[in-house]
């Protein structure tokens, strides 16, 4: 590894980002962190004068500097008493619910104390969850320019700058995770979808770090549909049991971009598995969504592991035998679910009742 370092006069410089990940390699803004740097002063006997000039260290030795510097500058920026205690009074505010009075005083505290930290993770963290990208994205910046050493900061920041289309600052903030965007594998994923005081575990595909394509048919309440591509967060909130399977389970964090998909459901009057299997096969091969609302995914037991909770498919309960199924269809337009229900009826002989278009 090797660094470039700069020293003028006095007061030693970093030439170059510089901060340290789980690859050993360092970065950090010396634009940031230029009128702080003077914390790295004990190792002015081996800085250079030249910017030219290149200085091979270990990577623990970096390390070592990196992090005493960092606690150094910690210990400077803690703010007075006073600060902390207008800042504790607007956690307890957002605990509580009461967002546009902590909001206010974060700002408010940010006023008083702009090189302290906290304020402004807070403020990145109430956007996020609001799905308010812009303000989510400036707040995050500034969090990240004080403290880079926050994973979660900057998957916030590759969440909001793809919502916002920033695409250059998303391929930036991937990178550091080590994520080649071409070179993305999409693999399948349950997302956990919210609405109307409830929430739905739903299949989605994945597009790229954060963001997946919905392969079930939701709710209609949900606003969303098949093949909608939606943002979601990496921390996972739990586990889908599935054929004996754990499937994470991550939070969705809203709609990328709408497909051009509509939901239509129907009743089918069947007792045949097989013949739901058919259904299911013809619209595959139309290219259409599919899924049996009557079991759907929104029907779960739940167990607590830990904090994690654990989703229990309903397949792999007892099954009661009924002779009519609530069914979803995801087609372009009625004419297409028509047909593909009228290729049914033909082969199996079943028939279905109620067609009805939900979003």
């Amino acid at each position: 590894m090797v660094i470039y370092w700069r020293s003028e006069g006095n007061k030693p410089a970093i030439n170059g980002p510089l901060a340290w990940t789980k690859k050993g390699i360092l970065f950090i803004s010396s634009k940031t962190y230029y009128s702080k740097i003077c914390l790295f002063t004990f190792i002015d006997p081996i800085l250079l004068r030249s910017p030219s000039h290149r200085l091979p260290l270990s990577s623990h030795a970096i390390k070592l500097y990196i992090c005493c510097g960092l606690i150094a500058y910690h210990q400077m920026a803690t703010p007075p008493f006073d600060i902390v205690e207008l800042y504790e009074k607007a956690v307890i505010y957002r605990r509580q619910g009461d967002i546009y009075n902590a909001v206010k005083l974060f700002k408010n505290v940010i006023k008083k104390a702009p090189e302290w930290v906290q304020p402004y993770w807070q403020l990145s963290q109430i956007y996020k969850s609001r799905r308010e990208w812009k303000p989510t994205l400036y707040y995050t910046k500034k969090a990240l320019a004080l403290d880079i050493g926050k994973p979660e900061g900057w998957w916030a920041l590759g969440m909001a700058a793809m919502a916002l289309k920033k695409w250059r600052i998303a391929r930036n903030v991937w990178n550091k995770f080590g994520i080649d965007l071409k070179k993305h594998t999409p693999k399948p994923i349950c997302l956990r979808i919210q609405y109307n005081g409830q929430f739905e575990i739903i299949w989605a595909r994945t597009q790229g770090p954060a963001q997946a394509e919905i392969r079930s048919i939701p709710h209609p309440g949900s606003g969303f549909a098949f093949r909608d591509i939606v943002l979601y967060d990496k921390e996972i909130s739990g586990y889908n049991i599935v054929a004996k399977r754990r499937v994470p389970i991550y939070d969705e964090y809203g709609l990328f971009k709408k497909n051009y998909f509509h939901s239509y459901s129907c009743i089918i009057s069947t007792a045949d598995k097989e013949d739901i299997n058919l259904l299911e096969q013809l619209c595959q091969d139309a290219g259409l969504g599919f899924e049996v609302w009557s079991n759907a995914s929104r029907i779960f037991n739940t167990q607590k592991a830990g904090d994690i909770p654990e989703y229990y498919d309903p397949s792999i309960l007892p099954s009661t035998e009924t002779s009519s199924l609530h069914i979803a269809i995801a087609a372009r337009n009625i004419y297409e679910a028509r047909e593909v229900l009228t290729n049914w009826q033909v082969i199996c002989l079943g028939s279905y009742s109620d067609l009805e278009q939900h979003l």
